[in-house]
């Protein structure tokens, strides 16, 4: 079975990225895997991630951008999966 947490952020000390980063440490506690979309230099989110895709750009736009695709891509597999 396949148990994972994902975690994003656009990078920063935002509230909204240590939440993720504590979220990722608790899931890998647990035992989970965890994916990580990250931008500029990936923080603290990235660090606590099992699998951490990042963005190194300061242009907030620009990373989303680029998460937004590899989120399509990850449905795409999953989908053909269940085909």
């Amino acid at each position: 079975m396949l148990s994972w947490v994902s975690a994003s952020g656009s990078g920063g000390s935002a509230p909204s990225n240590s939440r993720a980063s504590s979220r990722a440490e608790t899931a890998r506690a647990r035992g989970l895997q965890t994916i990580a979309l990250t931008g500029r230099d990936g923080g603290a989110v990235g660090r606590a991630a099992s699998i951490h895709i990042n963005v190194p750009s300061d242009a907030t736009a620009r990373v989303q951008e680029v998460h937004r695709t590899v989120l399509h891509i990850i449905c795409d597999i999953v989908e053909r999966a269940f085909e």
